[in-house]
């Protein structure tokens, strides 16, 4: 630990207090005094020009009073003429003391820039350094030789107040290597002995450079007998400084007194001592407490020939050190012990609490695994509180302390568990000698959302600065990064395609710049802010190439992005896209995308030298949140033909990997997608979910038609993969339509073996027409276990099993319908399989057990392609009497959507009808003729089958086929000459 020492009053520095408050009683008028190394002036004397100019600082500084300055020209300045290491510069309070001026300005703005601080990534700025500044120097003997020089280069005790200002000079050559307090603070010593009198003097845009003490080599900050020190240090530099015990740069002591020392925009480079290599924080002893500010503040190559490379803070005898960091970077400093960055240590009832604040710690080392953070406790408090901070290729090593961080990035090895922190692989940071973060990190817009940036400090958690360590704005988009640096950059969060956009180079901002390229879009290089992306009409294609390589490319979807398509490229409203819908209801014809995905990426019309798979989806999509959903919404996907071998035989149109996840599953959206004309050799012609090996692919589909697609061996329009893990899709208004497989599952194939889960939940489905060869023709479930909750499954073949068959699965059905599927055997039982069905109805050659289920003798759609019901049927109220429609998902036999396939209410009257489509009313909106289209609510007239409700007067001039009519009280129908209603079924 840091040796501490007796300290004593020395006959300089003991001047009494009332003759300090006298001499601050003296009034002047306010004036400038210049001072240059060829002035003539005595500085007792009118020195009120460069002309008039006097070689004596300390003489002009004296001779000022409140509100008076000292212009002082570039060059050296000693404190005396004389070798007495004693010698040094005071400030006093109400003067101003700028330094840097080329010796002819006339006001302050015209002097050049001075700021010696470097900023972050090694960006230099204007620099006060020779052979421009303006330097005090305490090399008073032999130059070159600092075994003689002076022990402060500047001394201040109390009475200082931020009216004392130092601006713009190069402090150096201090050596306090002496007794006592000759050997605190080479560069600067500030003392305060005892309470009562203020002290905050401020320092500005001074670099304090190769000064050297026993404690704090740069700047030492003494407080004794319940003083309080607290000077301010504005754009500051401390660089090469060096302890020979503690505190390179600084050190903040308060022995039974306060230190309160703000440093803002202050960099420290290259700095030594055994502790603390850069800044040391110490409260001593019962009433002893040392709260340093550091705002804005940089670390890099500190070192500590023992412990606390940057830093340490020491909590001792029932005293506290309580630093706080915001915005502050550390960056390759070195501890030969502990704590590379960082030693926090609270001993003896003694207390050290820290708080860091967007602080970046990256590349600091250490003997021990501390290279950020070496928290120690021994009969004491040691607490760490890290907020907002990235902890980067340095770990943390607790011991018998408290570690709490929030809202913080780590690496594996620096992890410090919370819901709220992130481990990541891959830096933040775009160096290994910066803060700033790289256009991906996983930093962006992860601090706390509770974080908001106030004018002035104090600074909190929840209360941070308006600009970061680099100057820049502290919250550029709607949530504080984390670490010392925020990045500048606003990503949009929509995107634009357009095929036709070939005027400009896009830029996807807007339709008139979009990408003509759907990929270019989904390879944007920070999708941080990404939730949208737009795609106008036209045919996409994955690539522009050609050749068997290419065929391996695919479009691939974004997690937490909402790819909709179908725009005409001018809507600035997701409402203004035309509707887009491939659902084709009764009386209203389906409206499929117009924008296309496409695997015909070759010769137009040969599939042989199409994409595998239109869109390949990695592991890692979710399907989110409404506000950042992983969707595709109105899209025609086409031309996949997976018959590559392996992988690539599976999923022409889509393929989800979801395969040994491990928690990084597969789980995209998609809707209102009309997915036809593709294929596979093996598996999944449509679509393909892949859930092997603990993995997970369980997409949810609404209102999508997935047609004529086909398998070589199983799963023509889906096949669902959950061997040894899961694939569970959600499916809600689905239609499968002419779908084949060669052996297996001509719609859709299950599959749960080895212990895998393949329970697909199906909501107003319907299959039609779909084929497999030898199974399941609609549905085949190999130890899979769907549930279809008003489902209609019409003119599905097989060789057994037209409509499902099952091996070990156990599928459970309600309020659907089974109707020729086959003439004995549409549903197929086989090794250890039962198929559970409630309130059904099905023809005489499908065989179902259970009281609530119905045989009919007549079939109960309208036609043999279509699942819309009859007036007539027996499925019209007979679905369970228990069931309600319910908001949102998920669905169950007594929860349904709110509304049917066809997009109508799925309750009409009081009681579910059974099957995909809930018998719908065609009703009167106006007084009229039954001809005219406007005069009915679904905008034309009622065909046959349809069940008619007259609310108002209508004229019948012609013949008409209705399936039946309800007459309201306000209703009627008038019949005209060869007017005539014919109910048909």
């Amino acid at each position: 630990m840091p040796r501490t020492s007796t300290f004593c009053f020395s006959t300089r520095i003991g001047l009494s207090l009332a003759m300090l408050l006298l001499c601050s009683a003296t009034t002047f008028a306010q004036k400038v005094r210049y001072v240059t190394t060829t002035g003539t002036t005595p500085a007792t004397s009118a020195t009120t020009s460069w002309a008039t100019s006097t070689t004596d600082l300390q003489g002009a500084i004296n001779a000022s009073g409140p509100g008076d300055q000292v212009w002082v020209a570039v060059g050296v300045y000693k404190p005396s003429s004389s070798t007495a290491r004693t010698a040094s510069f005071s400030m006093k309070d109400g003067v101003a003391i700028y330094g840097g001026f080329s010796g002819s300005e006339t006001s302050l703005n015209q002097r050049p820039a001075n700021n010696p601080v470097t900023g972050p990534g090694g960006a230099s700025q204007p620099s006060i350094g020779t052979p421009t500044g303006s330097t005090l120097s305490g090399d008073i003997g032999v130059v070159g030789n600092n075994s003689d020089n002076s022990y402060h280069v500047i001394t201040n005790v109390p009475l200082l107040t931020t009216s004392a200002v130092l601006d713009g000079f190069v402090i150096t050559g201090g050596n306090a290597n002496g007794l006592n307090n000759n050997g605190y603070g080479g560069g600067v010593f500030n003392y305060v002995p005892g309470p009562g009198v203020p002290f905050s003097p401020l320092f500005r845009n001074c670099l304090f450079q190769d000064n050297q003490a026993a404690l704090g080599g740069g700047m030492m900050n003494l407080a004794l007998n319940n003083g309080d020190a607290g000077p301010q240090l504005i754009n500051c530099a401390f660089r090469d400084n060096t302890a020979t015990d503690t505190g390179g740069a600084m050190a903040n002591l308060g022995q039974a007194g306060d230190t309160n020392a703000q440093l803002t925009n202050c960099t420290f480079q290259d700095n030594t001592a055994n502790y603390a290599g850069a800044v040391y924080n110490a409260g001593f002893f019962s009433g002893s407490y040392t709260g340093t500010q550091l705002t804005n503040c940089s670390f890099e190559r500190n070192q500590a020939t023992v412990s606390g490379g940057a830093m340490y803070n020491y909590g001792n005898n029932y005293g506290i050190s309580n630093p706080q960091l915001t915005n502050c970077s550390f960056m390759n400093n070195k501890a030969a012990s502990d704590g590379g960055a960082m030693y926090n240590d609270g001993r003896n009832s003694g207390q050290s609490l820290l708080r860091l604040i967007n602080c970046s710690l990256q590349g600091n080392t250490a003997t021990s695994p501390s290279g950020a953070l070496y928290n120690y406790s021994n009969v004491g408090l040691s607490r760490a509180d890290l907020t907002n901070c990235i902890v980067w290729n340095n770990p943390v090593l607790n011991q018998g302390g408290i570690v709490i961080a929030n809202y913080s990035l780590f690496d594996a090895s620096s992890f410090i568990s919370g819901s709220t922190n992130i481990s990541t692989a891959t830096s933040p940071f775009t160096s290994t000698a910066t803060a700033t973060l790289t256009s991906c990190s996983q930093a962006l817009n992860a601090g706390s959302p509770l974080s908001q940036t106030v004018l002035t400090a104090p600074y909190s958690e929840t209360a941070v600065p308006t600009t970061d360590l680099a100057g820049n704005p502290r919250i550029v988009d709607s949530r504080v990064d984390i670490g010392a640096v925020e990045f500048q950059v606003v990503y949009p969060a929509r995107l634009y395609v357009s095929i036709s956009q070939t005027a400009v180079p896009g830029d996807g901002q807007s339709w008139a710049t979009a990408y003509p390229d759907l990929q270019q879009a989904l390879n944007y290089a920070c999708p941080i802010n990404l939730t949208e992306i737009w795609v106008a009409s036209g045919a996409y294609k994955p690539t522009t190439t050609t050749g068997p390589a290419s065929r391996s490319i695919s479009f691939a979807m974004k997690n937490g992005v909402s790819i909709y398509g179908g725009f005409f490229g001018t809507e600035t409203m997701l409402s203004q896209r035309p509707p887009v819908n491939p659902i084709t209801a009764e009386g209203r014809p389906g409206s499929p995308s117009s924008s296309t995905l496409s695997g015909d990426i070759g010769t137009v019309g040969n599939t042989n030298d199409n994409s595998y798979h239109v869109v390949s989806n990695p592991q890692g999509l979710t399907t989110g949140t409404p506000d950042r959903a992983t969707l595709l919404d109105g899209f025609v996907i086409t031309g996949g033909n997976a018959n590559g071998g392996s992988t690539n035989n599976y999923g022409g149109g889509v393929f989800n990997n979801g395969r040994g996840g491990a928690g990084l599953a597969c789980n995209p959206a998609f809707r209102n997608c009309l997915i036809q004309g593709n294929t596979a050799a093996s598996y999944g012609g449509g679509m393909y979910n892949d859930g092997q090996q603990g993995g997970s692919a369980s997409p949810e589909l609404t209102n999508c038609l997935i047609q004529h697609n086909m398998a070589g061996s199983i799963g023509g329009g889906m096949y669902n993969d959950g061997v040894g893990g899961t694939a569970s899709p959600s499916l809600l208004n689905c239609i499968f339509q002419n779908n084949s497989a060669v052996s297996l599952g001509g719609g859709m194939h299950n599959d749960g073996r080895s212990a895998g889960q393949a329970y697909p939940q199906l909501a107003n489905c319907a299959f039609l027409n779909n084929t497999a060869t030898a199974y399941g023709g609609a549905i085949a479930n190999d130890s899979g276990s769907p549930v279809l909750t008003n489902c209609s499954l019409q003119g599905n073949t097989a060789n057994q099993g037209g409509a499902i068959y099952n091996s070990n699965s156990f599928p459970l059905v309600t309020n659907s319908i089974f109707w020729n599927n086959g003439a004995s055997n549409a549903i197929v039982n086989f090794v250890n399989s039962v198929t559970v069905a409630r309130y059904c109805l099905v023809d005489a050659a499908t065989t179902v057990s259970g009281l609530t289920n119905l045989t009919a003798t007549s079939s109960p759609f309208r036609s043999a392609t279509s699942v819309a019901l009859l007036a007539s049927s027996a499925a019209i109220n007979a679905g369970n009497p228990g069931s309600v429609t319910v908001a949102n998902p998920p669905y169950s036999e007594t929860s349904l959507p709110t509304i049917d396939l066809f997009g109508n209410p799925r309750i009409a009257f009081g009681r579910v009808d059974i099957g995909a489509v809930e018998l719908a009313d065609i009703f009167t909106v106006k007084n009229g003729l039954w001809s005219d289209a406007t005069v009915w609510n679904v905008n034309r007239v009622p065909v046959a089958g349809e069940r008619v409700r007259l609310r108002h007067t209508l004229q019948v001039g012609d013949v008409f086929g209705v399936g039946k009519i309800v007459y309201e009280s306000t209703g009627r129908a008038v019949f005209t000459a060869g007017g005539r209603l014919q109910l048909q079924p």
